[in-house]
């Protein structure tokens, strides 16, 4: 797959997991997610690793008060579900559009502080999350992109 179209794909499945969610549906998104994530089968520990690291990091936030979710949003616990969805829909960027980040450390912990708030802060906007500490989102993402490139790069199967 191309890499704009990967990008661009990525894009679908994040709106097709935060609006379905807003408007209390967000089964939808873990469907679209899932449907995503089978294009990415090959990358399979990639996205469970994500899946976990994404539970636990959005578990975090919530148990800290730094998020919170609209009761309609809410499918699965500790928290909702198609947040985990979304951290499988970014890995499967890992390998192909945002590949030039493999081995950038520093620069993925710099994209994950800016672009992670300003997900949340999206997902804020169409009403399927609330913010109370875009610090904490900011921390957490610095944190988690560099540890998910490693884990892109250490699992990445041959072609």
């Amino acid at each position: 797959m191309s890499k704009f179209a990967n990008f661009a794909g990525f894009q679908v499945v994040w709106f097709g997991c935060v609006i379905p969610a807003a408007a209390g549906m967000p089964w939808i998104g873990i469907a679209v997610c899932l449907v995503w994530a089978w294009l990415y089968r090959r990358d399979v520990q990639l996205l469970c690793a994500a899946a976990g690291i994404g539970l636990a990091a959005e578990t975090a936030l919530y148990s800290t008060g730094s998020t919170a979710f609209p009761p309609q949003t809410w499918i699965g616990a500790p928290v909702p579900l198609w947040m985990a969805a979304l951290w499988v829909n970014f890995a499967a960027t890992l390998n192909e559009s945002l590949s030039w980040l493999s081995g950038r450390y520093a620069a993925g912990a710099l994209l994950g502080a800016v672009a992670g708030p300003l997900s949340y802060w999206a997902g804020e906007r169409l009403g399927a999350i609330q913010v109370n500490r875009p610090w904490a989102v900011a921390l957490t993402w610095a944190l988690a992109t560099p540890a998910l490139l490693y884990a892109a790069r250490q699992l990445r199967r041959p072609e």
